[in-house]
């Protein structure tokens, strides 16, 4: 007689099971108060306190694409502020499309906003594991202490040394993707579907992408083995697999308004690389990251690591740590599958981190695979990964500590005129509890070490930026390397001529020229281009690289031209005709006209266009076809899994499609993981 598959017993979920609880609202307080106490420095919300970290700046270029947006509607579809102009929707860099840096810009603007986002990903972190230990059915008190933990751990604070903010909100953002897919395992059905699906597309918009490779690559071999089944010498996948394809079906449509351009413009894309993966730690120290709170260390050498602490950081203590290693004692029936899978993704996440699979598969002779190896340059930050995981399983320990037996200790207090007074106390459950705040007291305060903010105010800035002429739409230099020029400069809307960002455009790698460039060295006084000295600061110009100009058969003219985003207006007036070049980057999707009539663009590394004699207006206007399929894709994917996530069930045409696609009913047939099959 055959058995219905075991389902676990009323599992817990996020938040459908706790949304009228009280505690659950308490508990949830306690975690964005704490947040808010770690994040503390960054509470002045005045644009002119700024983190500490040269790629906090960095990270926020594309960040002024929303506030153009605001301006000039499409013209934002093109970020034409550095570098010579790049498609907005293929950078990877930056969190710009992930909802919180939208909310957050819009409500506060770029540089205050990313504090915010700053905030709302630990936040977001502190949920996921919470919602995690939900799961896990933990006591309430221990899935709160392990939020709070993740909260402060140095996954997260440590890499605001730096000012990599997009790594926070990746880190926090995938960290999220691991309680939604363990739900999931536990209830296949089409909420839980969706719940994963706008979890890892929302993930896939949060940027960089080392941390999303790196979860890839840490929970597809972990669910893959827990959805495995033997039925004497074969193996066969649980009917649940389904689910799990069909939720990242839906969140490569929910990630498409990025996904979509990248994949468009990809073969021209370039990205700086390290074919040996010199940023990466040996795996044997790997694990001392965990623990060492000493502040000097992370800026060090030591060990065979970078001297930068967001590559590194990773500390959450030994009394998290420690609890971990008890984890597979202590846990109990319904918790060894988790534990399973978290060891098997930790396993992953120490090979991709410490750069031990990148340099195994290096040598296939695959060159694509081999340059996508290469732009894993820093694969050390994905095992920010790994402290959900471990936390979670000191949780698991701590749990059955806690409910296991406990000794108590009688104390009595009495003097000659009072009867004894009896109190007894539990023994290990007041060293537990003595142990959980000594080891928060202790991230709190190594995170506050990370979290520094300086003032620039922009009073001895802006008259050097007035010097860089912008009414003409050049492109100019500020000093060199100095990134707390960005915001000052994008409020006068410069256009600068280099500014750090890891990637590039292949078939237009040259720069355009600078019109005008601020020095510091000295040695520039002596060249022909040297205006004059302000402060320490040296003025150069070069009248002789304008935006536009016309090429004629005896030289060149150049023209008046306004440039907002991908609106470019032109203004050319000559005798005779010739070739109009703009020296913004041309890419597919820009579009010429004159007086209303298309132009056809001219090939080459700049916009160019036939410009005839007189006087004429030229217009330029980005408009790419692959956003507009991106973003219609990702609006139905957003559709489908808010939907789905809030009625629980699938349209009837979704349902139809997908039961083709899979060759088998839809839905699939509910079966939960309780424990491993595999003998």
């Amino acid at each position: 007689m055959n058995k219905k598959p075991k389902r676990l017993p009323c599992a817990a979920s996020f938040p459908a099971n706790h949304t009228r609880s009280l505690h659950l609202w308490l508990d949830l307080a306690v975690i964005v108060l704490w947040a808010l106490a770690v994040a503390f420095p960054y509470m002045d919300f005045r644009p002119e306190i700024l983190p500490s970290g040269n790629e906090y700046l960095m990270s926020l270029q594309n960040h002024y694409q929303w506030p153009l947006f605001l301006r000039c509607g499409l013209c934002f579809l093109w970020n034409g502020s550095t570098n010579g102009g790049a498609p907005a929707f293929i950078d990877t860099h930056g969190s710009w499309l992930h909802p919180i840096s939208m909310v957050s810009t819009w409500l506060l603007g770029v540089v205050s906003g990313g504090k915010l986002v700053f905030m709302l990903s630990l936040v977001m972190t502190g949920m996921a594991q919470y919602w995690l230990g939900s799961l896990l059915r933990l006591k309430p008190l221990v899935r709160l202490w392990g939020a709070l933990v993740v909260v402060a751990a140095g996954h997260l604070a440590g890499k605001m040394d730096n000012g990599s903010l997009a790594l926070v909100l990746s880190t926090a953002a995938c960290s999220l993707a691991i309680p939604a897919a363990w739900q999931l395992l536990q209830q296949p059905n089409y909420r839980n579907c969706c719940l994963l699906a706008a979890v890892v597309g929302s993930a896939a918009l949060a940027g960089q992408g080392y941390l999303q490779i790196t979860l890839a690559a840490c929970l597809v071999p972990s669910i893959g083995y827990l959805l495995l089944q033997s039925h004497g010498k074969k193996l066969s996948l649980r009917p649940a697999w389904r689910w799990f394809v069909l939720a990242m079906a839906l969140a490569i449509l929910v990630g498409s308004v990025l996904l979509v351009p990248l994949a468009r413009h990809l073969p021209n894309m370039s990205k700086d690389g390290d074919v040996t993966f010199s940023s990466a730690q040996p795996l044997r120290f790997m694990l001392l990251n965990l623990v060492i709170d000493d502040p000097d260390y992370h800026f060090s050498e030591i060990l065979d690591k970078h001297p930068y602490p967001y590559l590194s950081n990773n500390y959450i203590g030994w009394i998290p740590l420690l609890l971990a290693l008890l984890a597979p004692i202590m846990a109990a029936d319904h918790q060894r599958p988790f534990i399973l899978a978290a060891g098997i993704a930790l396993v992953m996440i120490y090979l991709v981190s410490s750069a031990l699979l990148l340099q195994w598969l290096m040598p296939i002779p695959w060159p694509l695979l081999q340059e996508f190896l290469a732009g894993m340059r820093n694969p050390a930050v994905g095992q920010g990964l790994a402290v959900p995981l471990l936390v979670a399983a000191a949780t698991i320990a701590l749990n059955g500590l806690l409910g296991g037996r406990q000794v108590d200790v009688q104390l009595t207090m009495s003097d000659n005129n009072t009867p004894v007074i009896p109190l007894r106390l539990p023994l290990i459950k007041v060293v537990l509890a003595l142990l959980m705040v000594a080891s928060l007291g202790s991230l709190f305060t190594f995170a506050r070490v990370f979290l520094a903010t300086y003032e620039e105010d922009g009073t001895r800035l802006r008259p050097l930026i007035e010097e860089l002429d912008s009414s003409q739409a050049q492109w100019v230099q500020p000093v060199f390397g100095e990134h707390f020029w960005l915001p000052f400069a994008m409020e006068q809307d410069l256009k600068i001529h280099w500014y750090f960002r890891p990637w590039g455009l292949k078939r237009t790698q040259p720069l355009p020229p600078a019109y005008r460039q601020l020095s510091r060295v000295p040695e520039d006084a002596q060249l022909p281009e040297y205006v004059k000295t302000m402060d320490d600061i040296l003025v150069l110009a070069r009248p002789d690289y304008p935006y536009a100009y016309v090429v004629l058969k005896d030289g060149q003219v150049p023209c008046q031209a306004q440039a907002l985003g991908g609106h470019i207006d032109v203004v050319c007036a000559t005798d005779t005709g010739g070739t109009l070049v703009v020296l913004e980057h041309a890419v597919g999707g820009w579009r010429a006209s004159l007086a209303g009539q298309r132009l056809p663009l001219k090939a080459g590394p700049w916009l160019s266009v036939a410009a005839p004699a007189g006087v004429h207006t030229y217009q330029f206007r980005y408009r790419p076809l692959e956003v507009l399929v991106g973003g219609i894709f990702s609006l139905v994917g957003w559709c489908l899994v808010l939907v789905g996530a809030w009625r629980g069930q699938p349209p009837r045409w979704f349902a139809k499609t997908a039961t083709r696609i899979m060759r088998a009913p839809f839905p699939p047939a509910m079966q939960s993981i309780d424990k491993p099959e595999i003998k």
